[in-house]
């Protein structure tokens, strides 16, 4: 039998307690909240939502507007590189180091490739945080005309408070970010080639940014929602501004839509630790009300079928899952299994294919977490 320890685990973010207040600072990481290549989410527009206030302890109410139409946001690329593609337009990002950047820009009409990136985010990042930079970048619009671009951009932390979605669920410990971009553009009437544009930006510019006298920019600020436990952001809102006018664009990324994200463990990891958090916070004098009982259970692994089987027993209808996670905290595998009765169930979870090494195996069922620990050799 393998050893068995009972811990609690408050992962990727940091829980403050203050006498019988209890707080949570998200923080953005990029193991958490990096876009990853393959994902695909269900998005809705929110028509009529303006940009909503910064602050600490906001409560952010959207429960007021109805979400419209089902749209796509689908990540393609590889494993550091990315491209969303959303609305028709496709932006490529990478991480570089701890930074999140934006390489460029393509749609129908328009194809943007940055030689100086634009830093979006840098991991990790929590409120009051900070990072600012410069971006240039060449292409060309409708596949005829030569263009340039550039400008700078600053992203902040700069809210904290629950959000209320339409629907009246409740996120709490959420984390609202505000980017403001300035965008600068040049258009060549008499350049053809991409050799010309270049030597036509070296010759401008001598290897720095133009001069933005009397070029108006075009204003661009995104406010960005994210709770713990979901990858992307819950909820962002854009605002374009020129000096013919501005318009603002809400849209809903609904927490079921990213339930459905596969293998993405480490956000089901920290949803299910705010689940246990909440559950085991308790009236003075109350007592936690335990499903599964480990203490005659047994553990153990087959290294000929290459399968780790716990038993346990149910003190009354619940659900349990497994977690098999690498000593570094990545989670390699995982079940989940429902009981409609008390008793004693054996469940299974296949470690085939798995590097050799030590390993944790997670049994949780409501608030109850236990650990144990076994190699793969």
């Amino acid at each position: 039998m393998l050893k068995l320890t009972i811990y609690f685990i408050i992962p990727f973010y940091i829980i403050l307690t203050n006498m019988n207040d209890v707080q949570a600072q998200t923080i953005l990481t990029e193991a958490l909240n990096a876009p990853r290549p393959g994902d695909s989410l269900v998005t809705r527009r929110l028509p009529g939502m303006p940009l909503l206030p910064a602050g600490r302890d906001v409560v952010w109410d959207i429960s007021q507007y109805s979400p419209r139409e089902n749209r796509s946001l689908l990540f393609t690329g590889s494993d550091s590189s990315s491209v969303a593609t959303e609305n028709g337009t496709s932006w490529h990002t990478a991480v570089h180091g701890d930074t999140l950047w934006l390489k460029g820009f393509e749609n129908r009409l328009c194809l943007m490739e940055y030689d100086r990136l634009l830093p979006l985010l840098r991991y990790p990042f929590s409120s009051g945080d900070s990072i600012k930079g410069q971006f240039h970048g060449m292409g060309t619009w409708c596949g005829r005309r030569f263009m340039r671009v550039w400008g700078d951009g600053i992203t902040r932390a700069e809210g904290e408070g629950t959000l209320i979605l339409p629907g009246g669920d409740t996120l709490r410990h959420v984390l609202m970010t505000r980017s403001v971009r300035h965008t600068y553009h040049i258009t060549y009437d008499s350049i053809h080639t991409w050799d010309a544009l270049r030597q036509a930006v070296a010759r401008d510019s001598g290897g720095g940014l133009p001069d933005t006298a009397g070029i108006a920019p075009v204003v661009t600020e995104t406010r960005s929602w994210y709770a713990p436990g979901w990858r992307y952001p819950v909820l962002r809102a854009d605002q374009s501004s020129d000096p013919l006018g501005s318009a603002t664009l809400a849209v809903l990324f609904p927490p079921e839509s990213q339930l459905e994200l596969d293998y993405d463990m480490e956000n089901a990891l920290v949803r299910q630790s705010l689940t246990m958090h909440r559950s085991s916070s308790f009236p003075e004098g109350g007592q936690k009300d335990s499903s599964i009982s480990m203490d005659s259970h047994t553990t153990g692994y087959d290294a000929f079928t290459g399968t780790v089987t716990v038993t346990f027993s149910l003190l009354r209808p619940a659900s349990v899952s497994l977690l098999l996670s690498d000593v570094t905290g990545v989670v390699w595998r995982s079940t989940e299994q429902s009981y409609d009765v008390d008793g004693t169930y054996t469940l299974s979870l296949s470690c085939l294919g798995l590097p050799h090494g030590q390993y944790a195996l997670r049994i949780m069922s409501g608030s109850d977490l236990y650990s144990e620990t076994f190699s793969i050799k």
